[in-house]
Order: C-alpha cells, then sequence, then structure tokens
C-alpha cells in the first residue's frame, strides 16, 4: 500500500516539534500561557506574539531523551529577539546540563529564520553569540542536530549558528545563506545579486547545492518519518569526523586555491574542497608586500603594537595580528583591513569576507592552543572598523 509522504515543511513550529519527537511523548516548555514575550516589539507598533515564535519541546526521540526546538517563520520571518534567542540558549544549556547530571538528551533545532529580528537587532546578536556558545558546549556531550525544511530556510546569524552543529540536514526546499537574496539585492544592488532570478537563488543558497558543496551533511525529503529516521541515525552513529567549524586550514587552503574571476561550477568547488581537507597548514601572504595603513583599525592596530618586542604574525595582508603588552598583560591583537588589490573584491573596501573570518578563527585558536598550558592567557583584543560583511 503506497503510503503518502507527511510534509515537515508545511506545519507550524509546534506541530513540527510534536512530529518529530516520540507519539505522545510532548511536553512544551514555557508554553504560551506563561505570556514569555518580547518586551521591545509593544514600543515599535508590534503585536507580540505569547511564545515570541519559538517552540521548545521535552520529550522522546527513538525512545531516548530529547529537546526539540522549533523558530516559527510566521513570526516576524522567524526572527531572533532577546526572548526567542534565550529560549533556545536555555533549552541547550538545560540539556547540557542533563548530560552533566547523567541524563543523555538529544538536542534538535528545526530552522526557519531570517536572522536577527530587526526591531531588537543588538538583543538578537547577543542571544544568537550565546546560541553559538551552548551548541558549542553541548556538541562536547551529544551530536546536535540541525534541520533546515523549508519555507524561509536560514539566514543571518543563524547561518553561523547552523555552521556550528554536528549534523545539518536540509531538504531541496530548504535554503542556507549568510544573507537573504533580497537583503543582497537591496544593499549590494541587483547587479551583484538578483533575487528575482529563482534559478540563480537556488543555485546559489538552495538546499541541492548546498548538499553538493559539502555545506550540510544529509539532503533529506520532505517528510516526517524519514526526516525522524535520519536525525535518529545521526545520533545513534555520530561518526567522528572534525565540525565544519573547526576545518579552518582546509577552508582557508581552500580560499587561497581558486580564482574569483573565473566561474565556480559546484563540481568545481566540490574538486577544490577534497583537494582542500585535511590541509594542516596555510600560506603566509604577506611576506614582502606592503600593508594597507588607510584605515582607522590600521592605525589603532599600530599604535598598540609600538612596544619594544611586540610581535606581527598576520596571515593575509586583509587581517593583521600580533602579540603584544597592553597595561602589563600579554595580548594578542586582532584587526580587519583594507587591501584594494586583493582578488576577492568585495573585501577591497575593509569588508569582511571568508577569508578574513577563516584567518581570524585561525589566529584565535592558535593563541588558545598556544595558552591552553599557561596559568595566565593572552587577553584577545578585536579592533573594529569594518563597512560590513561582504554578501556573497
Amino acid at each position: 500500500m503506497l503510503k503518502l509522504r507527511e510534509s515537515l515543511t508545511e506545519l507550524k513550529a509546534r506541530e513540527r516539534v510534536k512530529a518529530l519527537l516520540d507519539e505522545g511523548t510532548f511536553r512544551e516548555l514555557i508554553p504560551p500561557h506563561e505570556q514569555l514575550e518580547s518586551p521591545h516589539l509593544a514600543h515599535q507598533g508590534v503585536v507580540p506574539q505569547s511564545d515570541d515564535g519559538v517552540i521548545v519541546g521535552r520529550g522522546l526521540l527513538g525512545g531516548e531523551n530529547a529537546v526539540v526546538v522549533a523558530i516559527e517563520g510566521d513570526f516576524q520571518g522567524g526572527g531572533i529577539g532577546e526572548v526567542a534567542g534565550s529560549k533556545i540558549a536555555g533549552a541547550f544549556e538545560r540539556a547540557l546540563k542533563d548530560h552533566e547530571n547523567g541524563i543523555p538528551t538529544r538536542p534538535v533545532l528545526i530552522f526557519d529564520t531570517g536572522g536577527v529580528r530587526l526591531q531588537e537587532a543588538n538583543y538578537g546578536l547577543l542571544t544568537i553569540a550565546e546560541i553559538q556558545a551552548s551548541i558549542v558546549a553541548l556538541r562536547e556531550k551529544t551530536p546536535v542536530i540541525g534541520i533546515i525544511p523549508g519555507k524561509i530556510g536560514s539566514f543571518g546569524g543563524m547561518s553561523i549558528a547552523a555552521g556550528l552543529f554536528s549534523k545539518l540536514l536540509i531538504t531541496k526546499e530548504g535554503r542556507l545563506g549568510l544573507n537573504g537574496p533580497e537583503v543582497i539585492e537591496q544593499e549590494a544592488g541587483i547587479e551583484e545579486f538578483d533575487a528575482g532570478d529563482r534559478q540563480l537563488v537556488w543555485r546559489t543558497v538552495g538546499g541541492e547545492q548546498r548538499q553538493k558543496t559539502d555545506h550540510t551533511d544529509t539532503l533529506i525529503e520532505d517528510d516526517i518519518q524519514s526526516i525522524r529516521s535520519q536525525v535518529m541515525k545521526h545520533f545513534e552513529e555520530p561518526g567522528n569526523e572534525e565540525p565544519r567549524c573547526e576545518q579552518i586550514s582546509s577552508f582557508l587552503h581552500l580560499l587561497h586555491s581558486f580564482d574569483p574571476s573565473e566561474s565556480l561550477t559546484p563540481e568545481k568547488y566540490l574538486a577544490l574542497w577534497k583537494e582542500s581537507k585535511g590541509a594542516i597548514t596555510i600560506e603566509d601572504e604577506t611576506a614582502g608586500m606592503s600593508i594597507s595603513a588607510d584605515s582607522n583599525g590600521s592605525k589603532w592596530f599600530t599604535e598598540l603594537m609600538a612596544i619594544d618586542g611586540a610581535v606581527e604574525s598576520s596571515q593575509i595582508k586583509t587581517v593583521r595580528c600580533g602579540d603584544t603588552i597592553i597595561n602589563g598583560k600579554d595580548a594578542r591583537v586582532l584587526a580587519v583591513v583594507p587591501d584594494k588589490e586583493n582578488k576577492f573584491p568585495r573585501v577591497r573596501g575593509g569588508e569582511v569576507g571568508l577569508e578574513e573570518g577563516w584567518t581570524i578563527a585561525y589566529h584565535i585558536h592558535q593563541a588558545i592552543e598556544e595558552d591552553k598550558n599557561k596559568d595566565q592567557k593572552r587577553a584577545i583584543v578585536a579592533v573594529v572598523d569594518v563597512p560590513s560583511q561582504a554578501y556573497v
């Protein structure tokens, strides 16, 4: 007998959580009658919602304790504000405490979000940082699974959080990117990205493309039972692959390997990525090259490094890194600076691109590793003087 598929994408957030958990085990934490809603929206003429667009459910998944969180895309575009972000971070922090108390708990997040809610942007950014910290901590105890079923997808700060998950599942209808197509067109112009070109959108941020380029782990059918099976499989057979966010040298090697002026197909990208995986060193591009001193960030960096014994160890021209002493304490100073001759056009004016992000991560991880057995750790000082991030 042919059984019709049951779509997860077509369900509301609360129904998505119920559908993923074992039947009859769903129990909502902080339900609507507790009226935990955003205190900021009404002042801006926006009607708040009693669950602030995030559903947290406890129950069983495959017979094991689980916490499943779903973002409601129909409320403020799935935007993350103070309450919504705190509910997600709090759910994962509770799961971490469960593990520390000997109660294994399976954590899952179902994405449907455009990123930070603009009406409370700073609060949203702070809570997304808390979400990211909770994912990294929880990942040490158990796989943390993310699902992007469709509708909105995952964009903005939550797309960065998605990169921290142990495993990321996406449907063909799902989308994943730092900036949504409409945002790129609005801010950078139609010449940079035509949001009306649906083929371009799906070739860039669509689920199938993201799977082909190894940005996600599993391409799933939009069917509740098959999604449940895949989620449980990832918990039962987690594997030992290094998380994407820790494959720093591999991604830097990849970025050094291709020319952005040439057309890059998913197949070519994947071939370059396979060559780069496992790389353990990155090349120093700064030897014999002048580094820009035109920006305020570069000038502040130079002032902070202007002491005897300070050592600069930048790997690329657009990221300045050095070790110095500030108020008698060791510090590592980082700054993103312009490079007018850079091969990546969007960073020539000082914007932050992939190479800059991964290089900053490289220098921070290096300091953490070098200082892990020291009583006194270096402070990390970021000199922030950038206009934005590169959109695509």
